[in-house]
């Protein structure tokens, strides 16, 4: 037998020492076994498998290896991911070609905006960002009632002003019946 094979197998075993109720037969942990692989490949160490396949048990547990077969495939570890691809002398997407100044992504040939104008006049939006906050301080001293604004006015009810009078219910009909 394998010495990976053997080592799943006693991890598999050892559950049934941490909480009784997930003992298993030698059967049912060979047939588990397999089923740890992707938890190996992911280079998980024993503790943490052992916590993911104990954690949140069930008040009763019916199957143990039924319950430890769902949870070692629903809770397996994602595999590894490739790695990426380098990016030495990857091109621009189509359409787009490298700024010789910065080294960024422009649409036009040679020097992108900023390097062409300077990032003061690439990104010249003092006078839009001034107009937006002072629009934003005359909206918060509206709010406020602040100056130059009249103070905010309460909501009214919409009931008439006036003693309220209760509302009777109207007379039942209470005649007698008429005799024939």
């Amino acid at each position: 037998m394998p010495e990976a094979l053997r080592h799943e197998i006693e991890l598999l075993g050892s559950l049934g020492r941490c909480v009784p109720a997930l003992a298993l037969g030698a059967r049912d942990a060979i047939e588990l076994a397999p089923l740890l692989r992707p938890w190996r490949a992911a280079g998980l160490p024993d503790a943490a498998v052992r916590e993911q396949l104990t954690a949140g048990l069930p008040e009763r547990v019916l199957s143990a290896a039924g319950l430890l077969r769902n949870r070692l495939v629903r809770k397996a570890p994602a595999p590894p991911l490739p790695p990426p691809p380098p990016t030495a002398g990857a091109a621009a997407p189509p359409g787009l070609r490298e700024c010789p100044g910065c080294r960024g992504v422009s649409r036009t040939a040679g020097l992108c905006r900023t390097c062409r104008e300077g990032p003061e006049e690439a990104a010249d939006h003092s006078a839009a960002s001034e107009a937006a906050r002072r629009g934003a301080a005359l909206a918060r001293a509206a709010l406020r009632g602040g100056p130059g604004r009249p103070p905010a006015v309460p909501r009214r009810s919409r009931r008439p002003a006036g003693p309220r009078t209760p509302v009777t219910s109207a007379p039942t009909n209470t005649a007698t019946p008429v005799s024939p």
